[in-house]
């Protein structure tokens, strides 16, 4: 296609038609020919919007704000070191976005850099709330000349020169620069990082005037906000906050903003019944809604920083809804992780009985274990609860689970009690209407670490004829339970364990790969895939409010979960203790060198 011999004259004359006035052609004004009153009101009306960004976003921009959004705006606007500490859904990031559009408006040439852990996690503030934004002022679409929104870069270019971008908080972030520093959920950050890969970008931002000898000394500060949910009080992010808190309160140029979930609930951006949804696990809503730093206990025996959350990928067992799908092809679930070589998949299960307080609840952990040197790398990519379950149901869904997971490496469990009475429910054949599949009876270990009293013991309280032998017995002691606590602290120690992440990072993670995540047609779905990443972080927060003391008499360890549970945690550490009885097989064979061997290592045979 041939290309127009003047392209400029050609937009001038389609410009010259438009109705929108921000097309139109307008004269050459030159500055000398501005009238000193004119050049003052703009002097006077700039200034004025730069004090008071909010008045700009609300008059300007139209676009409506609440009072505590205001106020959090201006904080914001007068505070070159800020930080907000919010509950989820209080419109952090919407907030971050009108903020930086109105800024980069009202600062020709303004660098601003969004950095989180996941370059997906930031870009979302561009992808979705600049980009409303976008839609919705008339005057933001005057301004802003592009957006560019996909897995490689995000970016909001200004007519002014303004630009906005995203940053990933690792090493591939390095040579980056900008005038205001954004750092989204810096609580979850490393600080390493933040220290020596982020702050670095932060310039003064460079203006024409600044060149004249008069203004050579002045410059405007960088600006750093520091924006998050809350998190536990041991990590670094709770002593800047307090820092922070501090310098505004002795009257220096620093801000603090926080609010919790009943700013949301007067605003409906959440409802009443959301919020009771929410709080299953007290901890996490405390700190995720109710905005209260997580207070792991001071004699906590699992540090939060024991506790590596890196995992993107859950396991999933297939929906009821779902089994239909699975007759033609059984032993595929769409949701499957894929196994690696050597790879050993267990289960860890705590029960509790129909009776049981509401503090109790049956637990299932699967777990995946990737052989490496030091031991098996234990992956925990699924958990589940139940409560007031009989011990039927119970054993039929251990059944499923296993059947989905591929549990080859066995099940942990405990057999006191009511664990007792689930095993003989276990050791019955079971058949799955649904599946049209008969899953097999289930018995006891055939391995040396088990007495051989207790393998007779469950032999012959085994009902199924040919049960495979996949369950690993715990009946808890003080000298057994001592040994589970110094395993798996053990095992944290060495880094040998993986969770997955958090909820934020989840829903990124998810929007990418999993089209189902927001489906209209299914509203369950949302809830069934992020259920994995909730039932960690209650895990997690059972786990470290644990705590701890040496019993004189014996030496034996015992955790205290005081007024909360420890249930979660009874059936990851049960099941990281069967992973260190593999461990000691996979040892055994990587270390398979025989004393003859070593003898000629050391010596020349002539």
């Amino acid at each position: 296609m041939a290309t127009s011999p003047r392209p400029f004259q050609d937009d001038y004359r389609k410009d010259s038609k438009t109705d929108d006035i921000f097309r139109q052609r307008k004269p050459m004004v030159m500055a000398k020919e501005i009238s000193d009153e004119k050049r003052e009101k703009i002097i006077l009306w700039n200034t004025y919007f730069r004090r008071n960004i909010f008045v700009f976003i609300i008059d300007v921009l139209e676009i409506k704000l609440y009072p505590y959004q205001i106020l959090w705006i201006y904080l914001m606007s007068i505070s070159p070191l800020f930080v907000a500490i919010c509950s989820r859904a209080s419109a952090k990031s919407f907030i971050v976005a009108v903020f930086v559009v109105a800024r980069s408006i009202l600062y020709p040439g303004l660098e601003t850099v969004i950095a989180a852990t996941t370059k997906d996690q930031a870009g979302r503030i561009i992808k979705k709330k600049v980009q409303w934004i976008y839609d919705n002022s008339e005057m933001a679409r005057a301004e802003i000349t592009k957006i560019t929104a996909n897995n490689n870069v995000y970016e909001c270019l200004f007519r002014n020169g303004s630009i906005m971008s995203v940053v990933a908080a690792n090493e591939g972030a390095l040579g980056a620069r900008c005038n205001d520093l954004i750092i989204d959920e810096y609580a979850k950050m490393d600080k390493a990082t933040l220290d020596n890969i982020l702050k670095p970008f932060l310039i003064p931002r460079q203006t024409p005037f600044g060149m004249k000898d008069e203004y050579k000394k002045l410059s405007e500060p960088v600006r750093i906000y520091y924006i998050s949910s809350c998190w536990y009080v041991s990590e670094w992010w709770y002593k800047t906050a307090l820092a922070i808190a501090k310098t505004m309160a002795e009257g220096k140029a620093a801000g603090f903003f926080a609010t919790d979930f009943c700013t949301t609930l007067k605003h409906q951006l959440k409802t009443i019944q959301q919020m009771e949804d929410e709080k299953r696990d007290n901890i996490a809503f405390d700190m995720q809604y109710g905005n209260i730093p997580g207070n792991s206990t001071e004699n906590a025996y699992y540090p939060i920083g024991f506790f590596k959350r890196t995992l993107q990928k859950a396991f999933y067992p297939l929906r009821k809804e779902d089994y239909g799908l699975a007759k033609n092809n059984p032993l595929k679930s769409p949701f499957d992780i894929p196994r690696v070589a050597g790879e050993i998949r267990i289960m860890g299960v705590d029960i509790a009985t129909r009776g049981a307080s509401q503090n109790d609840n049956s637990i299932t952990s699967c777990i995946r274990l990737v052989p490496t040197k030091k031991g098996y790398a234990r992956s925990l990519v699924y958990m589940e609860s139940s409560h007031g379950e009989n011990g039927i149901i119970q054993a039929n869904r251990i059944k499923e689970l296993w059947y989905w997971f591929g549990a080859d490496g066995g099940i942990s469990m405990d057999v006191a009690q009511a664990g007792a009475v689930l095993f003989d429910s276990l050791s019955a054949p079971y058949y799955h209407e649904q599946l049209d599949k008969q899953l097999p009876a289930f018995t006891i270990m055939d391995i040396p670490e088990i007495e051989q009293k207790i393998k007779d013991e469950f032999k012959q309280r085994t009902l199924g004829i040919n049960a495979l032998p996949v369950i690993y017995p715990i009946s808890g002691n003080p000298t057994l339970n001592t040994d589970i606590h110094v395993e798996f602290r053990s095992s944290l120690q060495k880094k040998l364990w993986s969770f997955l992440v958090d909820i934020d990072e989840a829903e990124s993670f998810l929007l990418q790969t999993q089209k189902e995540f927001f489906s209209a047609e299914d509203s369950f779905m949302q809830a069934y895939l992020l259920h994995p990443y909730l039932e960690t972080s209650m895990f997690i927060n059972e786990t470290v409010n644990l705590s701890w003391e040496m019993q004189k008499a014996n030496q034996n360890i015992k955790l205290d979960e005081g007024s909360g549970r420890k249930d979660r945690y009874s059936s990851v550490s049960m099941a990281n203790y069967l992973a260190c009885i593999l461990d000691k097989n996979l040892l055994r064979e990587e270390d398979n060198s025989s004393d003859w061997d070593i003898i000629l290592g050391l010596t020349q045979v002539w």
